[in-house]
């Protein structure tokens, strides 16, 4: 018999995308027992949906797919644009260098899923010159990624950031700069939650 010639195809992705951002911070000390930091950033980007291939590698500079895996059929792939601005202010007051206390607070909007307020505190105690105390608060975000919004199979364009609040207290003890203690407690919280799940359809 004839055995005919296989060719092994690589499964290749790519991707391409474009960021053009302006940021500013100022940082301002009117007296010596407070400082403050405000800035903003702005934000456009363009992002192209991952392409899968099979056979010769993907050019990445092109939304053309010559052999989409797994039709092997020529396709184009999306693109998709998005805008930010981001605004944030910080604080610190001191107090005779005995407590110092940390505000912040911070403002994203995004094109893709809305807008985020995000607080923290933080209150510092110097109790003397061995011992130290710590209460915080704060929270964070993960926006969610292009292919958790808009894959094909799997893509929810009504997912939130996923959030998580972080409370924490800490004690401290230190000699002479030759042995150090720290007792820390902390609880973490995780507010909407991005994970894969079956799709009922």
């Amino acid at each position: 018999g004839i055995n005919a010639e296989v060719y092994d195809k690589k499964k290749g992705y790519s991707g391409d995308g474009y960021l053009t951002r302006l940021e500013q911070q100022f940082n301002l000390s009117v007296k010596d027992w407070n400082r403050t930091v405000f800035g903003f950033h702005i934000e456009n980007q363009i992002r192209q949906y991952f392409g899968i291939s099979l056979g010769p590698q993907q050019d990445a500079s092109s939304t053309i797919v010559g052999s989409n895996y797994t039709s092997e059929e020529e396709s184009i792939q999306p693109m998709y644009f998005s805008n930010s601005v981001g605004l944030y202010l910080h604080d610190e007051v001191n107090w005779k260098d005995k407590l110092k206390l940390t505000g912040g607070l911070r403002y994203d909007y995004d094109s893709d899923y809305g807008n985020v307020l995000i607080p923290r505190l933080a209150l510092v105690s110097t109790l003397s010159d061995k011992f130290h105390a710590k209460i915080l608060y704060g929270q964070a975000f993960r926006a969610p990624t292009i292919f958790e919004l808009f894959d094909e199979w799997r893509g929810n364009t009504n997912l939130q950031p996923q959030r998580i609040g972080t409370s924490e207290i800490e004690f401290g003890y230190r000699k002479e700069n030759k042995m150090g203690i720290r007792a820390n407690l902390f609880y973490n919280q995780v507010y909407s939650m991005i994970i894969e799940a079956p799709n009922p359809d």
